[in-house]
């Protein structure tokens, strides 16, 4: 297909697709590092039964597929709008169900299929119009007390702005009070918020610990509160409630 056929959503895709490809590896040795990093964050946060059935938006090369499976979950899919992506995902997670797919249009023919839904590093790349819609599709796709679990760049992080347009494809940036209008908005419960070091090593430890130090003094310096996450990744989890049947 030339690329003058492509949807503008499809170009956005090729155009990180070459953003990721230059800045980050397929490695197994990346591999690796990213599901021992997704086990200090994530394991805590997602389904005790492994027969759970989750969903990964925007997986990428599948670094949150390789790492739910190697955790002995056995019903996973992820999408995602590259081509090139989901070959790689494929490549490295033959266990899992990889698709190329629009988000909106796949979540539509999926009711209350999913017990778990995460989105890694996705949401910042939709267009903030859509984002109301996206949610609340993705509240429908899960089971009544499923769980939604996002990663984001923090916007309250002092280095937020280099994040925010270092990509050409972000489109926003969140903070704690925008994912609770949102999320309550989409009809989740109260959001829980927590920081993506996984604290693997001492110096994670360390930089945590600096880093709550300096954001709280230079905010109390401008008289505002500190934020409550720190660290440049913002993770929220929310559950459906649990009444939701049919709604």
């Amino acid at each position: 297909m030339a690329r003058n056929d492509l949807t503008n959503a499809e170009k956005m895709a090729h155009t990180y697709n070459a953003f990721f490809n230059e800045y980050h590896s397929n490695s197994p040795a990346m591999y690796d590092l990213v599901r021992r990093r997704y086990a200090g964050v994530m394991s805590k946060h997602m389904p005790g039964d492994r027969t759970a059935r989750l969903l990964d938006i925007g997986c990428g090369t599948g670094f949150f597929l390789n790492f739910a499976l190697r955790s002995g979950f056995t019903n996973v899919c992820g999408i995602d709008l590259s081509p090139g992506q989901v070959e790689a995902a494929r490549k490295a997670c033959p266990g899992a169900q990889v698709q190329q797919a629009e988000a909106l249009e796949y979540l539509g023919s999926r009711k209350e299929q999913f017990d778990f839904i995460s989105m890694n590093h996705m949401l910042e790349h939709v267009p903030k119009s859509d984002v109301p819609e996206l949610l609340a599709a993705v509240r429908d796709a899960l089971t009544p007390g499923g769980r939604l679990a996002i990663t984001v760049p923090n916007g309250e992080h002092l280095l937020a702005p280099r994040t925010r347009y270092r990509d050409f494809t972000h489109e926003i940036s969140y903070t704690v009070p925008s994912l609770i209008q949102l999320l309550g908005n989409a009809g989740f419960d109260k959001p829980s918020f927590f920081d993506d070091n996984p604290r693997i090593r001492l110096l994670a430890y360390v930089r945590i610990f600096l880093e709550r130090w300096l954001h709280r003094g230079l905010y109390r310096l401008c008289g505002l509160p500190a934020p409550k996450v720190t660290t440049p990744g913002l993770v929220t989890v929310a559950d459906k409630p649990t009444d939701s049947v049919g709604k």
